[in-house]
């Protein structure tokens, strides 16, 4: 097989054994009752900032184009006017 059909079948497996509750991915099902199971906690430290890039005008526009080829099934937009109402009647 290909690899990248051999990582989407894996991936695959991974998403319905994280969607069913299964938080060991080796499958191992059986515990014995009064088993205790160590986890190990790595704390992580970020030693800078990430870097954001922000949209230039034409990439703007480029997406605002795109949403709005989209038409009523944008969620976006449908957020954004809910957002607009709460805060109008908040205010």
């Amino acid at each position: 097989m290909h690899g990248a059909l051999i990582d989407c079948e894996l991936l695959g497996e991974v998403y319905l054994a994280m969607t069913r509750q299964q938080f060991d991915l080796m499958g191992d099902e059986t515990e014995e009752e009064g088993e205790v199971k160590q986890t190990v906690i790595a704390e992580t430290k970020r030693t800078s900032q990430l870097k954001v890039i922000k949209a230039n005008a034409d990439e703007l526009a480029a997406h605002e184009k795109y949403l709005d080829d989209l038409g009523e099934a944008c969620v976006w937009r449908k957020a954004e006017t809910s957002d607009e109402a709460n805060a109008g009647a908040s205010a």
